[in-house]
């Protein structure tokens, strides 16, 4: 056989009784070679030769059925590798209790500040001060995060936000996706009062949504990169959030469209960090349980400190 020219034939096709026959064809060598692995467990000859810029993998005529039955069982109990590779990794949450305890901490923490809570003018306690925030007053860094200027602010962030922590949950965890939400949002509000003038005064959590959305989509590209999938898929995600912060953070008279930036970018920068790549690790409950006692602590502890003050 390996001094004939093989047929044409494809899947077992046989083009003549005298040439061996082509019954798998790939560009990929390591596919080829498993498949002819396969083949020789069977105790079926066969060749692999370089065809047309693919590897073929050839079997005598009288053989080609009983290679193709073999072949095809192989791949019905294991999927081929190119569509493993384009499997999205087992949800480590559903992602609901993310949303709804993001939903929940906003409403309350709006309720609070429009009711002025215990006496407190929330609004400047919290608000993102440029000049106090270069002051050292970095918890505002965090309490800005929990403030909107009226209804639709907040019910925009409020649904955005739970879309996008649920997605992320489902990557990180919930505990997991709290923390770098909170840090994404909080790195994001202290870039941005570097970059704006000491007069800029922000609050909102949608630095913190996009602070969600850039992890989220740092995490899926590494993700993608790591599975060697296409180019195409491996930029999808970057390419989705850079067009949602165009479509969704430039709208509005009052929007603080460099916040939204530095929010993405935080986010970005976060969801590169390797550790995020331990899957084992984030699975843990208690590393769930440790990172929202984190989360709370540090809204909670930022919030006192900022009452707290004068």
């Amino acid at each position: 056989m390996p001094g004939q020219p093989p047929k044409r034939g494809v899947d077992g096709q046989e083009g003549g009784p005298d040439g061996p026959v082509i019954v798998h064809r790939s560009r990929i060598e390591r596919e080829v070679a498993e498949f002819a692995l396969v083949l020789r467990a069977m105790g079926i000859e066969h060749d692999v030769r370089l065809l047309d810029g693919a590897f073929v993998l050839l079997v005598a005529p009288f053989d080609a059925r009983r290679a193709v039955e073999e072949l095809r069982r192989f791949r019905a109990e294991n999927p081929p590798r190119a569509a493993v590779a384009d499997e999205e990794p087992e949800p480590l949450a559903s992602g609901v209790d993310g949303a709804l305890a993001w939903a929940l901490l906003m409403i309350a923490a709006y309720l609070l500040a429009a009711r002025a809570a215990w006496g407190f003018d929330w609004e400047a306690r919290g608000l993102a001060d440029a000049a106090a925030m270069r002051a050292g007053e970095w918890w505002r860094a965090v309490t800005a995060l929990t403030l909107h200027a009226d209804l639709p602010h907040l019910a925009g962030n409020v649904l955005f936000g739970a879309l996008f922590v649920a997605a992320l949950c489902q990557f990180t965890g919930t505990g997991v996706a709290a923390l770098l939400c909170l840090l994404s949002g909080a790195l994001g509000n202290a870039l941005n009062a570097l970059l704006q003038g000491a007069s800029h005064r922000s609050l909102g959590a949608s630095t913190a949504v996009f602070g969600a959305l850039g992890t989220l989509a740092a995490l899926q590209w590494r993700y993608r990169v790591r599975r060697r999938q296409s180019r195409l898929r491996r930029w999808t995600p970057l390419v989705m959030a850079v067009f949602l912060l165009g479509y969704l953070g430039t709208e509005g008279v009052r929007t603080d469209l460099v916040a939204h930036v530095t929010g993405l970018l935080a986010g970005l920068a976060l969801g590169s960090m390797p550790w995020l790549s331990a899957r084992v690790a984030l699975a843990r409950r208690e590393v769930q349980w440790l990172a929202a006692v984190v989360s709370l602590a540090l809204i909670c502890g930022a919030w006192g400190w900022a009452l707290a003050s004068r």
